[in-house]
């Protein structure tokens, strides 16, 4: 194995360890339909892509990525990924879930989207509102 295979196993090993720990977050805290998503076999990186729906299964709408990598370049890689694979899924929400440096609790890590996204999450928090007064 060659160094620079050794450190992308390293970094897919504790992108892979980050995303249970975020789903085992999820699960303790309402959400036990959360699970990893299949890692697709046999298929071109285009047709992965393609097929992909996010990192994690069991919060549709929503397509969630997953990522381990600490850099501002990297946050902004991920949120393109992010956001090409929710337009290929025809899904309005997406987000990125990325580890924060030196930030051992995971309830620390940062969760990011769009201002678009971001807005259509508030239209629909103040429209449930809205019905929740109606029906008081």
């Amino acid at each position: 194995m060659t160094p620079s295979e050794r450190v992308g196993y390293a970094n897919k090993a504790r992108s892979l360890k980050f995303r249970r720990e975020i789903i085992s977050y999820l699960n303790a805290h309402g959400f036990p339909d959360v699970v990893s998503a299949p890692e697709p076999l046999g298929m071109s990186v285009a047709e992965r892509l393609r097929e992909k729906r996010g990192d994690l299964l069991g919060l549709e709408p929503w397509v969630v990525s997953v990522r381990a990598r600490e850099t501002t370049f990297d946050l902004s890689e991920g949120m393109d990924r992010v956001r090409w694979i929710a337009e290929n899924a025809a899904s309005p929400f997406w987000c990125l879930i990325q580890m924060r440096r030196q930030r051992p609790d995971l309830d620390q890590a940062t969760v990011v989207m769009s201002l678009a996204v971001f807005t259509r999450v508030l239209l629909l928090l103040e429209q449930l509102r809205a019905t929740d007064e109606e029906h008081s």
